[in-house]
């Protein structure tokens, strides 16, 4: 899935949820796991949950390849 998610021709948007980016929208404003978590009236563990997924999506191994990969496809 890797791979499909960094051709040029892939449409990095689409390979979330709603949810996810909406993380991912509040991850690029440096909000912690626990602001999240209180603004979209989830846990910070759920948080956490969506944080893992979205990082297993992309291949990357942290926070930082999620900015990254954000920033580069036009998310922020």
């Amino acid at each position: 899935m890797l791979q499909s998610l960094t051709t040029s021709s892939y449409k990095a948007k689409d390979a979330f949820t709603k949810r996810e980016k909406q993380v991912i929208k509040f991850i690029l404003e440096e909000r912690t796991s626990a602001e999240i978590g209180e603004i979209l009236g989830i846990s910070r563990r759920t948080v956490e949950v969506y944080r893992k997924n979205i990082i297993a999506k992309l291949g990357v191994r942290n926070t930082v390849g999620i900015v990254k990969f954000a920033m580069k496809h036009g998310m922020n």
